[in-house]
């Protein structure tokens, strides 16, 4: 099996979230990344929603069963 197949089958995601701020300059700099990221047909088509109001997260977890908020 070579190394990229392995690094696939080896990948994890693991949700730990903290209640620290993301700094502006850092949103913009992933921003910046996902703009450049291939797409399909260059239609460079992502969505990004920044909600920072705590009881707007709670809901929208809830609406989607989740239990990270």
């Amino acid at each position: 099996m070579n190394e990229t197949i392995q690094l696939l089958f080896n990948h994890r995601s693991i949700r730990g979230f903290s209640n620290e701020n993301i700094p502006q300059e850092k949103i913009d700099l992933l921003i910046q990344a996902a703009q450049h990221a291939p797409t399909n047909s260059f239609l460079q088509q992502y969505s990004i929603i920044d909600i920072t109001d705590e009881k707007k997260k709670k809901s929208l977890a809830e609406i989607g069963n989740q239990t990270h908020s």
